[in-house]
């Protein structure tokens, strides 16, 4: 319904609209924005793709809690309507610099995100370095 309804939108630019993909990756790389529900899988996609995302009606519950995330970040906007979505993207085309500005925060955070397994590793590393030289020197810790 919401695709029907996306596809009869008139917008100044050409655009698609799609739904299910194999490849999601690959659709989202070539994008200019994502626009979606607020899933962390969606989510992941448009940061690894450096791509602003808009968030359409997120469910309560953990999608709110995307939705948060992606403000906080400077990742995108959550609308709660299609006559709203619409409104945004037009307000981009006129003003691309915002849709820009939304793309050049994912750079950043996605970054920051590719760093995130090296310092999980090395706290891992220094807790159990930790935790060896603690049972070396007899001390014990009741949890």
């Amino acid at each position: 319904a919401l695709r029907r309804e996306l596809e009869r939108c008139s917008l100044a630019v050409p655009h698609r609209v799609v739904g299910f993909e194999q490849d999601m990756a690959q659709v989202v790389k070539i994008a200019d924005v994502v626009i979606g529900k607020a899933g962390a899988l969606t989510i992941g996609e448009a940061i690894a793709a450096r791509r602003p995302m808009i968030i359409l009606n997120p469910l309560p519950g953990q999608e709110m809690g995307n939705m948060a995330f992606v403000r906080r970040h400077g990742l995108g906007l959550a609308v709660d309507n299609v006559a709203s979505l619409v409104q945004t993207l037009q307000a981009w085309l006129a003003n691309p610099g915002e849709m820009r500005a939304l793309a050049i925060n994912g750079y950043g955070f996605r970054f920051e995100w590719a760093q995130s397994a090296s310092r999980v590793a090395s706290t891992v590393l220094e807790l159990v370095a930790q935790r060896e030289w603690n049972s070396a020197a007899g001390v014990v810790r009741d949890h």
